[in-house]
């Protein structure tokens, strides 16, 4: 058969499949305008009440995902020997990163007016493990080894080898496990528009969330690989002991309070349904206030709250195939995201290794100050993230198997771009300090940044993250009546 004779066929067959799907769906379509559901798809549609026959709706939803993630963890090096044969960054292989994460999360949407909706979830996580592993290579193996270790002072009392080089942190290295409510979430969604009630017009809907952190908030905690217990952990510094770094249990929340606002809109054209969504979420630190503020509200903090977040959300709703007299819909959903996360202070893929770190200068206390006259600022694991974005595909089959049932079924794969995440300045230049002002130290201007870590925050000898990958599956039931 020649290609004229195949590209004849091939419109052939897709002229039959446009002609015939339509009476695929039911006998109702025979009819020259299609007889569609009254709702749009999931990602736009808000229950509402008390419209028309239908005086009250209320959806109870079970989600189950499965979060995985990997990248590599590099430290920038200023030393020729070491980095011969690398790139022009200079950046070191020490470690694999990985975190699974299982959530099992309870929904509850209810209406209250027309396309006027107030819901709340709450995620139960089932388990939250972290770890490093070690590079592939033994060349890289022994690079990592190189460039974790640092001259610790005579004095310090954590073990060193005869040279006097301790490791910030080893690799393998384990998180201990977590599990429990991390946080509640409670919303509102407001349909402004909806085109099943005037077809000239898109669908619309505001969203405003909070998610209010409940559980106790993430310590850096170090597990046994053998035996599965905790770590002891010891600040020879203050002489402190525990579990974990600032107490006895690893926790499960960041400790944060979230609010988020989201606009989104789509539009149904015959079997597809284009939509849109963006997003705003800014973080308030609440339980955890002492480790992003440790030593209180000083000035000197260039970041003392969670970084700032934005996300576009473009997506495509499938619908080959729905019965609108039994309540029955097929969707296939296409969705592409791009989130960006801007500067600053959180918890980063060596929140836990560094953490519980034996480091004389990451155990010892910074001051606002120069000398010891300042209030004191204790390193807890928490470090300045550098801005980067996110991109993310994500493919779902959703199926409304009567009136009353619905089941999604998806995954979504993320690749992140490089970033530092040990990113502290020195100085706040942000802060004018009077002349004389014991707070500005060595600053050329502003004043002494207490975060700042110069073993590891220092250009030439930053912790990064590359090469990071992310993968969801979820699957979800939702009862509606």
């Amino acid at each position: 058969m020649t290609r004229k004779s195949l590209i004849s066929l091939a419109v052939v067959l897709i002229a039959l499949v446009a002609w015939a799907a339509p009476r695929g769906v039911e006998a109702q379509d025979a009819e020259e305008e299609l007889r569609l559901h009254r709702e749009p798809h999931s990602f736009t549609n808000v229950i509402d009440a008390m419209d028309g026959d239908d005086p009250f709706d209320i959806n109870v939803s079970l989600t189950f995902n499965r979060e995985w993630s990997t990248g590599e963890i590099q430290r920038e090096i200023n030393d020729p020997a070491v980095a011969t044969g690398r790139n022009s960054a200079n950046n070191i292989p020490v470690g694999q990163h990985e975190h699974l994460r299982n959530t099992l999360t309870a929904g509850l949407q209810i209406g209250v007016f027309h396309d006027l909706s107030i819901y709340g979830l709450l995620p139960i996580v089932l388990s939250d493990t972290r770890n490093l592993k070690q590079p592939d290579s033994d060349t890289d193996r022994d690079l990592s080894r190189r460039v974790r270790q640092e001259t610790q002072p005579p004095t310090w009392g954590a073990p060193v080898d005869a040279s006097g080089q301790l490791a910030i942190f080893d690799v393998p290295f384990d998180s201990q496990a977590r599990s429990g409510i991390p946080h509640v979430n409670v919303g509102i969604a407001w349909g402004i528009f909806n085109q099943f009630r005037d077809g000239a017009l898109p669908t619309w809907v505001v969203m405003l969330e909070g998610q209010f952190a409940i559980g106790d908030p993430m310590r850096p905690c170090q597990r046994d690989p053998v035996t599965g217990d905790d770590v002891p952990y010891e600040n020879f510094a203050t002489g402190e002991r525990g579990k974990c770094n600032g107490g006895n249990d690893q926790g499960i929340s960041d400790g944060v309070h979230w609010l988020s606002v989201e606009t989104r809109s789509s539009y149904r054209l015959r079997y597809v349904e284009p939509y849109a969504g963006l997003q705003f979420q800014v973080g308030f630190p609440a339980q955890a206030s002492d480790q992003f503020k440790p030593g209180g509200d000083l000035d000197g903090f260039t970041n003392s709250a969670p970084p700032l977040q934005g996300m576009l959300t473009a997506g495509l709703a499938v619908i080959p195939w729905e019965a609108r007299a039994r309540h029955q819909r097929l969707t296939v959903d296409l969705r592409l995201l791009g989130r960006y996360i801007s500067e600053g202070h959180y918890f980063s893929p060596l929140f836990d290794a560094l953490g519980t770190s034996q480091s004389a200068y990451l155990q010892s206390p910074n001051y606002e100050t120069e000398d010891t006259s300042g209030r004191s600022v204790m390193f807890q694991g928490l470090t300045d993230i550098e801005p980067h974005g996110r991109l993310s595909t994500r493919i779902s089959i959703e199926m409304q198997a009567a009136e009353f049932v619905r089941f999604v079924i998806g995954a979504q794969m993320g690749w992140e771009t490089p970033y530092s995440i040990t990113y502290s300045d020195a100085c706040n230049p942000n802060f004018n300090a009077d002349p004389g002002d014991p707070r500005e130290g060595n600053c050329r201007g502003g004043i002494i940044n207490p975060h700042h870590r110069a073993n590891i925050d220092l250009p030439g000898r930053r912790f990064r993250i590359d090469d990071q990958f992310q993968l969801d599956l979820f699957a979800s039931a939702v009862a509606q009546f």
